[in-house]
């Protein structure tokens, strides 16, 4: 009794020491109580929580698995036992102790909550939304409960389910800026692009300088088409952060979809030069330059991209229309068979080689470029068109003439349907449409 006694008062001891933060002298303390009396499992608990906070993590190991081995029921040993397997990336380990426990203490909510954190890192989907369920069950107003059930419902493209969640943890505290967020961008994928855009804009107003939300917003800007809105947020981010690529590229691309590709080219080149193994941004670039007219320097920026990303179809494409429009088809050619090698239903690139053969006056090759886009798409009304443009030129009348009223069946009114109208008139023939 006496040795008992004199051990409880050395984890007095060691526990007004913790309540100073004296860590070193806790674990004096706690060896000294465990040296009289090694029986003690509650010793070694507390030795281990200073050793924790002495960052001397293996030390506490060791004496969680002592205090476990005394008193297998210590339901809170296992708890942070599984905490220290859990940060050592021994997930199995954890789920172990997280589940003996919940055994142990079935109406621990925080313990469900780990226990959901470590399934979910494993990608136990359905697990990890039980054990978070659960843990909201037992503690209704547990914020990261619903942030993390909301973050698994998300990850499975749940976004209702995400969105309710994202709610409920706005509801617990409305200035939670990262609930705002997440929810805005569910509601994103969602198509409720108001919503989404209250969202952001609430977080805003919580953070101004909300680099995540100002660039999220101008997305959503740009999918409205509110092209000078999302300008503004963009060049918000970066005054507050001018190293991040894919901002200046976002602006871009807002730039080049209003046709102002000078400053199109501005932005991709410093996203360029901040990213410069990202293929998309040569790519963007390339074609703000195509624009431009400036055909060999768009040519440069998709050899860059290919060079990046060689199965990048479009940027085989838009070399060749750069090459056709400097009046290299035979390079212009090779590009759109190179798109096609790459994706052999890419239809605008067949409908590019046959009219760079149309311009080498290899009508037959055309024809068969022409005919394998019908195959592909044989309600493209533009594929018809051409390919009643090559029976035209060489020479087959009654070709052309199926083909141009299918074009005209197919397309709506407008300056070319008016052309091949004239032309059935010029032959002394009506349309049949």
């Amino acid at each position: 009794k006496n040795t008992i006694k004199e051990a409880e008062l050395w984890l007095d001891r060691g526990d007004e020491y913790v309540k100073q933060s004296n860590f070193d002298k806790a674990v004096e303390c706690f060896s000294r109580a465990i040296s009289i009396n090694s029986r003690g499992a509650f010793a070694y608990f507390k030795r281990a929580n200073a050793y924790e906070s002495l960052n001397k993590f293996q030390e506490a190991l060791n004496d969680y698995n002592s205090t476990i081995l005394i008193n297998p029921n210590f339901s809170f040993a296992h708890f942070r036992r599984g905490n220290l397997h859990t940060d050592d990336g021994q997930f199995e380990k954890a789920i172990i102790d997280y589940t003996n426990t919940i055994e142990l203490n079935s109406d621990f909510s925080f313990a469900y909550y780990k226990r959901g954190i470590v399934r979910a890192a494993l990608r136990f989907h359905e697990l990890s939304i039980e054990d978070f369920t659960k843990s909201i069950e037992l503690n209704p107003k547990y914020l990261l409960a619903y942030l993390n059930r909301g973050n698994k419902y998300f990850e499975m493209k749940r976004y209702e389910e995400a969105i309710k969640d994202y709610t409920n943890v706005i509801a617990l505290d409305p200035r939670h800026e990262r609930s705002h967020i997440s929810r805005g961008i569910a509601y994103g994928n969602m198509q409720n692009f108001r919503e989404a855009m209250n969202d952001y804009s609430r977080a805003i107003s919580l953070n101004p300088d909300s680099i995540v939300a100002l660039n999220y917003r101008g997305l959503i800007h740009s999918k409205m088409k509110e092209f000078e809105r999302a300008k503004e947020d963009f060049t918000r981010v970066i005054k507050i952060k001018p190293e991040l690529p894919d901002v200046y590229n976002n602006r871009g691309i807002t730039n080049y979809a209003t046709k102002d590709f000078y400053n199109a080219v501005e932005d991709f080149t410093k996203a360029a030069a901040l990213k410069p193994t990202q293929a998309s941004i040569f790519f963007n670039r390339a074609n703000s330059y195509y624009n431009m007219r400036s055909f060999p320097e768009a040519i440069a920026d998709y050899e860059e991209t290919i060079e990046l990303d060689p199965r990048m179809a479009t940027a085989y494409f838009g070399k060749g229309n750069s090459n056709v429009a400097i009046q290299r088809y035979k390079e212009a050619i090779k590009d759109y068979s190179k798109a096609i090698a790459v994706d052999p239903r890419f239809v605008q690139a067949y409908v590019g080689r046959g009219n760079a053969y149309m311009k080498m006056k290899f009508y037959t090759k055309a024809m068969e470029d022409f005919t394998l886009a019908i195959e592909i798409e044989p309600d493209n009304p533009q594929c018809y068109l051409n390919r009643g443009t090559a029976y035209k030129t060489e020479g087959s009348i009654e070709k052309a003439i199926k083909d141009f009223n299918i074009f005209l069946k197919l397309s709506p009114a407008n300056a070319v349907t008016i052309k091949i109208r004239t032309w059935f008139d010029k032959i002394d023939r009506s349309p049949e449409y």
